[in-house]
């Protein structure tokens, strides 16, 4: 029995040792592949570049109002003739409108007809220009000494037939609108902006681009006014855009298009990192920077480049520094474990 007794002590002595013998093997081999996977981590150059801040907001294209005319009749009257068929028709200042047959500008007619010679010629003349008779056919009716049955209209500005209220045969009433032309060689660029980023906008450095859907490129804009009210922590800024004429009567950008515009500081040089380079952690930065075989952890301190995925290195790493580019969340747990961070 006492044999059998020291025979089983051996035999348990022999399997602990074995079992502390794989114990320290699989440490080992643990270790080296920690060890590898550091080696691998992707890396990158701390380095300068041209850069710019960029920031990008939602707009819409409307008309310039102070481009706009409303051509509305002073006196009762029907539409004989028009000579414009469709909306957005492009017209030239002073291209023929439409005709208009009117018993008021009868009777204006024949008192200018009367006063011929006479000191009152002058005031018939201009209770006709007051009615909106245009000085062309005020020249007609003297120079022909007869009353016109039809009154010609002329286009007041050059532009684009934006309201038709007319057809051949309308009856209109005084005061009425008839057509509404806008002029598109310049038009209002209306954009939501943050209001944080007002002081960013007033910039006058900053330059201003539009770019609207359907048409190539971009376009340089001018800020000219910033809207007083504030909406859900939102403004509406206006800019000027000259309109881009294309070849026969299209202009390249119509208002109501949708737009992205964009306000752009001067291009600078900076010494830059990838977003994905950076820890943020206890309310500071850090980035793993190479040490011979090591990534240590590295207080940097950094500035977000709007619209971009870079930040600028104000201070703590030098041009050409290699720091660890992604993968932080590993070398983070790992510099904690380690008390790097402390």
């Amino acid at each position: 029995m006492k044999k059998f007794l020291i025979l089983l002590l051996m035999l348990n002595s022999l399997f602990l040792g074995l079992n502390a013998e794989s114990s320290t093997q699989n440490t080992v081999k643990q270790g080296k592949k920690t060890q590898n996977k550091i080696g691998i981590f992707p890396t990158t150059i701390v380095k300068k570049m041209q850069v710019k801040d960029s920031k990008r907001y939602y707009g819409k294209l409307q008309e310039n109002e102070g481009s706009v005319y409303s051509l509305s009749l002073r006196v009762d009257g029907f539409i004989q003739k028009l000579f414009v068929q469709n909306t957005y028709t492009k017209v030239q200042k002073d291209s023929k409108l439409f005709t208009l047959f009117s018993t008021e500008l009868l009777d204006a007619q024949s008192e200018l007809l009367a006063a011929s010679g006479s000191h009152f010629k002058g005031l018939a003349r201009e209770k006709l220009e007051l009615l909106g008779v245009d000085k062309k056919e005020i020249a007609k009716i003297q120079s022909g000494h007869r009353i016109l049955n039809e009154i010609t209209y002329y286009a007041p500005i050059s532009g684009y037939i934006f309201t038709k209220n007319v057809n051949i045969g309308s009856g209109v009433k005084k005061g009425e609108e008839v057509f509404k032309i806008v002029n598109l060689d310049s038009l209002w660029v209306i954009a939501d902006i943050n209001e944080e980023d007002l002081s960013f906008l007033q910039n006058a450095q900053n330059k201003a681009y539009v770019e609207v859907e359907g048409v190539k490129g971009r376009s340089e804009i001018a800020l000219e006014l910033i809207y007083p009210n504030v909406v859900d922590n939102f403004l509406k800024a206006r800019f000027i855009l000259q309109n881009k004429f294309l070849d026969g009567d299209k202009v390249q950008f119509f208002p109501n298009s949708f737009a992205y515009i964009f306000i752009e500081s001067a291009p600078r040089i900076a010494l830059t990192l990838p977003k994905t380079a950076l820890l943020f952690k206890n309310n500071k930065y850090f980035v793993f920077i190479k040490d011979d075989e090591e990534f240590l952890p590295q207080i940097v301190e950094v500035k977000r480049i709007l619209g971009s995925d870079l930040y600028e290195v104000i201070e703590g790493l030098d041009e050409g520094d290699e720091v660890v580019k992604n993968a932080l969340f590993v070398l983070d747990s790992d510099a904690q474990n380690n008390g790097d961070f402390e």
